[in-house]
Parts: C-alpha cells; structure tokens; sequence
C-alpha cells in the first residue's frame, strides 16, 4: 500500500525543489538583455527617449559602480585606435573603422546623446578590446537603420552572437542595448553590420562592468550545497520506505 511522504520528506522535497529553482535561474542560456528604441518619422535630433531610457534605467538597476564612456574628452576627428575610458571599471581599446565626431548641423540625423560628441562610422565594424573581463555593456545607437550584431568573445574561449531586436526604417531613432551576464565574461566585443557599408550609424554613452558589479540575484554556494544535501536524504528516505515496505 502506497504510503504519504512524512513531514520532513516533504520538507526536503520542497527544499529541493527551491534550490533547483535557483540552479535553473543561474543556468541562463544566454546573457540578460535590455533594449528599448524611441523612432522619428523625420531627421533631426529626438531631444525625447522614453523608451530607450526606460531600457537604460532597467540595465543600470542591476549594476553597481559601473563606468561609461562618453566621449566628452576624445579630441574631435580622432580615429581607431582609439583608447576608451570607463573610470573605476576599466578602460579599452577601440579598433576598426570610424571617428570622434561633434554636434552636427540642423537635420543631421546621426548625434550624440545630448547633442554631444560620439564615434561615426558608416559600416558599423568595429571592435572594443576591454583591459579586463566584463559581465556587463550597454550603448546607445543612433540612426542604425539596418540589423547589427554584436560578437561577444568568452574570456574562457569562443564567441557568442547577439542581435539586440533592431529592425529597419530606424532613420534618426535611438536605441539602447545592455546586458549582463551571471556566469561569462568577455574580453571584447565587435560591432559587426551584416549587410555591408553605405549607411552611417551614431554610437555613445557606452558602460561596462565586471562580474562583481553585477547586482542581479545569484544563487549562492550555500544554496547548492543545501541541494545536494536535500536530494540526498530525500533519496535516502524513499530507500528506506520502500525497504520497508518490501520487508
């Protein structure tokens, strides 16, 4: 006859199962991502971005004293490469195609984040090789009317592929893209426009941060150990129950 598991089997099962449930939080496929993109239907500078600062605001609320690049104290016309400075958190080198440009003339549609400087290139390839490994990175992106990849290389070895969301007819419009990540690191990452040069693309107010400026709930060790310990005797329980049972 089948008997009901006793208190503390059901204890331990419910203690599992809350462990496994942190081990399946942490055991992310991919990096966590935050995009949001604010659209005009003419050119000219969008002094309003709900959307992408919503996006901006989401990725920085699982940080901690994280370092952005903001281009402010690049000289203007300056090119690759080029060395990029994020504070506390690190510096990089930027390699590959593009320069430092300024304000532009009224009805430009690519600019900087308050009408500031910001690195222009028209492919959209190139690559930032960080001092350190990073778990974060988030940008803006202006006037990127076609698809971008972004190549994330593993400190650890490989590579990862990302496509922050972007779709077409995004002339003059802003975009931000974070992610962290909980479990890799990289040492760098390539701007990469599938579909070849002929358009021109903005990009600024790029941030970093390392694994231990990640914020976001991780699972501590404890809480595996607690696991293991759990699926043990409730492993252990059912044995004697059915010996029992048999006997």
């Amino acid at each position: 006859m089948h008997q009901p598991p006793s208190k503390i089997s059901r204890t331990l099962i419910a203690t599992a199962a809350l462990a496994l449930g942190g081990l399946s939080l942490n055991a992310q496929a991919a990096p966590v991502s935050f995009f949001g993109v604010d659209k005009t239907s003419g050119s000219g500078n969008l002094l309003v971005q709900p959307n992408s600062d919503a996006a901006r605001n989401s990725f920085f609320s699982n940080l901690t004293g994280v370092g952005t690049e903001t281009f402010e104290s690049i000289a203007l016309g300056a090119t690759a490469p080029q060395a990029l400075n994020f504070g506390s958190a690190g510096t990089a080198t930027l390699t590959g195609t593009g320069y430092l440009a300024g304000p532009p003339p009224t009805g430009s549609n690519q600019y900087g984040i308050g009408n500031s400087k910001y690195w222009f290139t028209n492919t959209g390839d190139f690559t930032i090789n960080f001092s350190g490994a990073v778990a974060a990175f988030g940008f803006n992106g202006i006037d990127i009317e076609s698809e971008l990849v972004l190549r994330l290389t593993k400190t650890g070895g490989g590579t990862i592929d990302i496509n922050p969301g972007l779709t077409t007819n995004n002339s003059g419009s802003i975009f931000y893209y974070g992610f962290y990540d909980t479990t890799d690191t990289y040492s760098s990452i390539q701007f990469i426009n599938p579909t070849g040069g002929g358009d021109y693309y903005a990009f600024d107010n790029m941030s970093i941060g390392s694994q231990q400026q990640v914020t976001a709930a991780i699972p501590e060790p404890e809480t595996y150990a607690l696991m293991l310990a759990g699926l043990g005797l409730v492993g252990a329980t059912a044995r004697r129950r059915k010996a029992k049972q048999t006997a």
